[in-house]
Order: C-alpha cells, then structure tokens, then sequence
C-alpha cells in the first residue's frame, strides 16, 4: 500500500512537472491525424532501466505486450517509462488506462508518444502550460528524486524481509538450540564433533525439626531450622560416534554444606560418575516426533550415605550401581517447540555397608527402588540467539528394602518428586553457548529450588 501511495504520489509531481518538458513537447509537433497512434497508456517513469525492465516481465506475465520508451526531462536526465498500449485518440487511452487501473490497481497516465510525461488531455492551455513552466524546474526534480530514492528504499526493505525469513536450517538450529537448553537428551551432536560441557548447579534444602529438650527442670520443646546446601561442579564430554549415535562421560564434585544450630558440617569430594550414550534409529522430520534413546551407566565413586556416621558426615554420591534407560521427543508446532521425555532408573543392591545407627542396628545391605519419571515442556526461540523454556519434571519412587545383620528387615516408604523449571539459552558464539535454569520444588522430597548453569563448548574435528 506505501508503494502504491508513494507512486501516486509521483504521478502528481509528474503532472506539475510536464511544464518543464513544455518546450521540448512544443520542439516535438503533434502527431499527423491520419488515424497514428499518437497516445499511448503509460506507468510511471523509472530512474534506473533494471527497474522498468521488471515492469515489463510482470506485465508480460500478466498477458499485457509493454514495450520500454526512453525519454528525458528539462535538464537532460534520462528515465525509462513502461508503456502499455497505443492509442489514435486521447478518449481511447483514457478508457483503456481507467479499465487498467481496475484491473491491476497499478497508478499509470495518458500521454503522447513523443513525450514520457502526461499529455495536456485537461484542455490546459498554452498560456497555462507557458505559466507552468515558469515553476522552478530544480525544486520539482528534486522532490521527484526523493520520491523516486523512497519506492527504492521500499523495495529494498521487502527484500531484506524475505532475506531475513528462516531458512529451513536456520529452523533447524533454532531448533537444536532451544532443545539443548530444555536439556541434553533431546538433541544429538552431529558426527566427529567434541563437545565439552561446564555444569554448575546449586540445591537448597530447608527443613524445621521439632525435638522434645528433656532436663531437670523439666521439658521444653524446641525448633530446630535446618538448610542443606549442595554445589555440584560438573565436567561432560561427548563425541559424535555418527549423526545419530553419541557417547557421554561425566565427572562431578561435590561440596555439601549443612548448618544446624549445633555443630555445622561440611564436605567436598568426587561425586558419582556417568558413562552413556544416546542413539536416534530415525532421522526427525515428518509427521511423527523422532525419538532419541538413551542408556548410561551410575558408578558409585562418591561417598555412599551407607558408609558414613550420618550425624557427623555427609555423603556425595548415592552409595550403588545404577542403570539409566530414557526416552525423549520432540516437535516443532510454530512458534514453539514441543518437547517430553520418559526414564527408568534401576539401582542395584549394595551390601557390607556395616553402618551402625543409632539405635545400635547395623546395616548390612541396602536394595533401593526402581523410580520411573518423564518431564513435559515448551520453548519459545525469543530471537535467533535467544531461547525460553518451561517445563515440568515428575518421578515416583518405590520402596528401598534395608536389611541388617540381625536379619531385620525394614521397607521405606516410596515418594514422589515434582518441580517446575523455568530455562533461558543465549547462543554466544557458534562455538559458545550460555543456558541457565531454576527448578522449584513442588514436593517435601524436592529442594526447595535448584539454580544451574551451562556452558558446552563445541569443537568439530572434520573428517
């Protein structure tokens, strides 16, 4: 719509503008009225033959035959007009110009064909056209030129539009970006490419425990505020095997900090270490989701809450060998990004713990429980570099069997986890990338909120 009201606006000009033209077109004598055509249907006139030439390829299409005439104004520059038709009389071209202008909403204009500007078809006459030409002719060009620059500037912008629309690989990285800030089991590393990750996360545990004080004035109750804070500094590495196989290798340390009102505690130490890999048996695309499938293996390099005094020391790890199997998806339904997943975890029995408890029992082998969890999600590409994600986790814990010496044998109860996750990606560089999340626990077996940050560095290796 600009364009075609910045073109009307040219034809306008063009009519003040003919009277610098009044003497050229006074050089140029009427065509012999012996049935020539003299009047011919013409769009505006271009500075630049590119163009008019795209004009004429339009039109061509459109079943028109337009031809390009060449013609100059008062001071010599030349212009490029596109013309339509012929015509022997100024009534037929007129007819034919407004039957045009309804057909392809184009601005055009009757003129003669020794001429590029609009003939004098208004009855003006020549005293009115000799005034006209006494307009100053510079100032006329002048606003001709700028409006001329400005449907340029316009069509440039259209096509820096379509130059800026995603491409289908542009999508796709978008893609991949926004998974990989939900998490890394919903995206593959293509192959021969290195990825190193750096994982910092933080945990907050709270918790009030009620204890019954008991002297010899008597009992008193007593509140006890307690805060757990975990810092979990993680290395990940992985390769791309293929295009759809990877593998994985993490390598955590741990530092447990817990305050009570009597003595703190404290610990830092190698947490459990991971082994995996995760395979795609399906190039993504099409109707369906590709799954990514994923197994990794849980060492117990960490200090096992089993072979500690729990009321003076803390644990690192979980204490067992364990066997992680998931499932993950994900779909792109514009503007957003689909995403979920599905996980089993499998603990073994550990035994010969020989923990001693308080109530002097001890613990001789421990067999966890199975857990099974998924998590559900959206992300939004906020921008080429930036990302939003939000999310929901859910697991649900069977019992855990402890078994002590005396062969007494005590079931847990089995628990759920559940949280809510707000994440945010920024792709820094094509090699650095900055993702951060917060996790707010919905459960009393959930911390209170866990912040973590990101930052997998990419190398590709080449063939």
């Amino acid at each position: 719509m600009k364009l075609f009201q910045l073109t009307w606006c040219v034809v306008l000009v063009l009519i003040a503008f003919a009277a610098t033209d009044g003497h050229a077109a006074e050089k140029n004598p009427a065509p012999p009225a012996n049935g020539a055509y003299a009047y011919s249907v013409q769009l505006v006139p271009f500075k630049a033959l590119a163009d008019a030439e795209h004009w004429i390829q339009e039109l061509g299409r459109k079943g028109y035959h337009p031809y390009i005439h060449q013609g100059s104004d008062a001071q010599g520059v030349p212009w490029f007009a596109v013309r339509i038709a012929d015509y022997p009389t100024p009534e037929e071209a007129a007819k034919a110009l407004n039957e045009f202008k309804r057909a392809e909403n184009l601005a055009g204009f009757v003129t003669r064909r020794d001429t590029i500007f609009p003939s004098n078809a208004n009855g003006l006459s020549s005293a009115a056209l000799q005034a006209q030409t006494e307009a100053p002719s510079s100032a006329l060009l002048e606003q001709l030129e700028t409006l001329q620059k400005r449907i340029e500037d316009l069509e440039k912008e259209a096509e820096a539009r379509r130059i800026l629309r995603m491409t289908e690989e542009e999508k796709s990285k978008t893609e991949a970006e926004v998974l990989t800030a939900a998490g890394r089991e919903y995206t593959l590393i293509p192959r021969n490419r290195l990825d190193f990750e750096y994982n910092l996360s933080y945990d907050y545990f709270s918790s009030d425990i009620l204890q019954d004080l008991r002297n010899t004035e008597g009992g008193r109750l007593y509140v006890e505020r307690r805060g757990n804070h975990t810092l979990t500094n993680q290395l990940l590495t992985e390769y791309g095997v293929l295009d759809n196989l990877s593998l994985n290798f993490g390598l955590p340390f741990v530092f447990k900090y817990d305050k009570r009102t009597g003595e703190d505690r404290e610990v830092t130490d190698l947490g459990d270490i991971s082994l995996g890999l995760q395979y795609q048996p399906f190039k993504a695309g099409g109707t369906w989701p590709a799954p990514i499938l994923s197994l990794s293996g849980i060492f117990p390099t960490g200090r096992s809450p089993y072979k500690i005094n729990p009321e003076e020391d803390l644990a690192t790890g979980n204490g067992y060998y364990a066997v992680v199997g998931g499932v993950a998806l994900s779909k792109t339904l514009d503007p957003v990004v689909v995403f979920g997943s599905i996980s089993y975890i499998h603990p073994f029995t550990t035994s010969r713990t020989e923990q001693i408890l308080n109530n002097g029992l001890v613990l001789d082998e421990v067999d966890p429980g199975d857990r099974f969890g998924f998590s559900l999600g959206i992300g939004f590409a906020l921008s080429y570099t930036t990302s939003l994600t939000l999310s929901y986790d859910y697991a649900y814990h069977l019992k855990t069997n402890y078994l002590f010496t005396n062969n007494t044998s005590i079931d847990s109860n089995s628990w759920v986890t559940s949280s809510f996750n707000i994440g945010t990606g920024w792709q820094i560089s094509p090699r650095f990338s900055l993702y951060t999340r917060v996790d707010i626990g919905l459960t009393n077996d959930d911390p209170d909120f866990s912040f973590s940050i990101r930052i997998p560095v990419r190398f590709d290796l080449g063939d």
